[in-house]
């Protein structure tokens, strides 16, 4: 809709030379979307074409890549902090006292 171009790489199975009423042309497209590390579209790996139609304005913006957070690092602790999971499972309150725990282990054992 704002006038930008987009890309496309044909991966589909006709030649090309079948496609070429498609040139200059509003077109949607179906395939891959390869975006550039930040998060703007590079191109799209197309394995399908047609023309488009005023159904398909939907599809008229670009596309963005959503972010991707390594999550190992957000899920790696620091020194001495406590864990997510320790700390929600202190904010449950338990069903005995420690004695009462004490007992049952005793009575187990």
């Amino acid at each position: 809709a704002d006038g930008a171009l987009v890309t496309a790489r044909w991966e589909g199975l006709e030649s090309i030379e079948k496609l070429s009423t498609f040139f200059n042309r509003d077109v949607v497209c179906e395939g891959m979307g390869i975006f550039r590390p930040s998060g703007s579209l590079l191109r799209i790996d197309a394995d399908a074409l047609e023309a488009s139609t005023v159904h398909d304005s939907v599809f008229s913006r670009i596309p963005r890549a959503v972010p991707v957070t390594n999550v190992v690092r957000e899920l790696r602790l620091r020194a001495g902090e406590p864990s997510a999971y320790s700390s929600f499972m202190e904010s449950i309150p338990a069903d005995e006292s420690d004695a009462e725990f004490a007992a049952a282990v005793e009575a187990m054992s």
